[in-house]
């Protein structure tokens, strides 16, 4: 299973206890920060920044601006894309994104546990 980690944490509880109650099956539980951050990661954006922020995200992130990493990721995502036809909007997911190779490079992010 895959969540988005920043939006899923309130169901943890519920979900790991149904996990437990699964005895014949093997779950995999996968929570990234969010799917802003795995694009981040993937390597999509080339950018030394993101790898220096991404290593070291404590530092970057002000706590009394972000509510959570996901605001924060979302907001480099949608600054670094701005002005280009990679430009990222958290409502509306551009076609750039769509492309084989950028959704290979995404899923390469996955752990192997839950390729698809």
């Amino acid at each position: 299973m895959i969540a988005d980690g920043a939006a899923f944490g309130a169901l943890i509880e519920c979900c790991i206890s149904s996990f437990q109650a699964q005895t014949e099956r093997r779950i995999s539980l996968w929570l990234p920060e969010s799917f802003e951050y795995l694009i981040l990661k993937s390597g999509v954006l080339k950018s030394e920044k993101i790898e220096q922020i991404l290593n070291d995200t404590p530092e970057y992130v002000e706590c009394e601006k972000y509510e959570s990493w996901e605001n924060f990721f979302t907001d480099i995502l949608v600054m670094m894309t701005a002005d280009g036809i990679e430009k990222y909007s958290k409502s509306t997911l551009n076609t750039y994104y769509l492309q084989d190779w950028i959704v290979d490079k995404i899923k390469g992010q996955l752990p192997t546990e839950i390729k698809l």
